[in-house]
């Protein structure tokens, strides 16, 4: 995240970077359910779901955003764009996160 995602941004470095935590999103499916009880190991892997989650929604939105303006620095869109003067919104929907106009 720091890399690709950090201040400085690109679409190659945004693409690699959704790349990656969709990996991490396939092999948090794939583990399994404690037996029984309060595993602290169960509750760290719903940790790391929801930050892979948020880092996947800051991600698709900073591609989607073709500008620059404040903190989000795109180094192939360096200027700002009055057409982007509005806010993103994202939906949690079955087939994962989808960014709305």
């Amino acid at each position: 995240m720091n890399q690709d995602v950090g201040p400085l941004r690109t679409r190659t470095g945004l693409e690699r970077a959704l790349g990656h935590l969709s990996v991490l999103a396939s092999a948090c499916e794939d583990l399994p359910a404690p037996a029984a009880g309060l595993d602290a190991e169960w509750l760290d892997l719903h940790d790391l779901r929801n930050m892979r989650l948020v880092a996947e929604c800051v991600a698709r939105c900073a591609l989607a955003r073709t500008e620059s303006r404040g903190a989000h620095q795109r180094d192939d869109f360096p200027d700002m764009d009055p057409a982007w003067r509005r806010h993103q919104k994202l939906r949690l929907k079955p087939e994962g996160v989808q960014l709305e106009s």
